[in-house]
C-alpha cells in the first residue's frame, strides 16, 4: 500500500495500528482508536477508501493483495462513481 500511495498523488494513506507498532512503509501510523471495532475489520491488512465528498467508506480489500488487485479495484470504483455522477 505505500507503495500504491506514493505513485498516486492523489490518495493518502493513513496507517491504523492495531497492536502499537508500526511498518517502514507507515512509520506515522495512527493508534487504534475504536476505528477498526466500529468498521468491524475483522481481517488485517484492511484496505478502506474514503470518499472525499461524501465521507463514504469503501472496502477495497481485507487481507494481502497485490498491487494490480488494488489497481484493479480502484479503476472499477471509479468508474462506477463516474457513471453514478453522470446520472
Amino acid at each position: 500500500m505505500g507503495h500504491f500511495s506514493m505513485h498516486i498523488d492523489t490518495w493518502s494513506v493513513l496507517g491504523i495500528s492495531l497492536d502499537g507498532g508500526t511498518l517502514p512503509e507507515f512509520p506515522t501510523a495512527k493508534q487504534n482508536n475504536g476505528i477498526a471495532e466500529r468498521l468491524q475489520i475483522g481481517h488485517v491488512p484492511a484496505l478502506i477508501a474514503l470518499h472525499p465528498r461524501t465521507g463514504q467508506l469503501i472496502p477495497l480489500a481485507y487481507g494481502l493483495v497485490s498491487e494490480s488487485e488494488i489497481e484493479q479495484r480502484v479503476e472499477v470504483l471509479t468508474k462506477i462513481q463516474a457513471e453514478d455522477f453522470k446520472k
